[in-house]
């Protein structure tokens, strides 16, 4: 997949979920990498939408 791919690349980023039939991806970073999943959405071509959870793991 290629947001998958796109958002490997970014260094601040741990992990990557993706979910095909909730049409959603889980990014776990301890820092906010919200503009690299944006632009990473719009190299693959799909629709970034944004619910940030804050884990209170450390």
């Amino acid at each position: 997949m290629i947001l998958r791919q796109s958002l490997a690349i970014v260094p601040e980023i741990h992990s990557v979920d993706v979910n095909v039939g909730r049409s959603a991806i889980e990014v776990t970073a301890r820092h906010d990498v919200a503009d690299q999943v944006r632009l990473a959405c719009s190299v693959a071509g799909v629709y970034y939408r944004t619910r940030v959870g804050v884990s209170s793991r450390p």
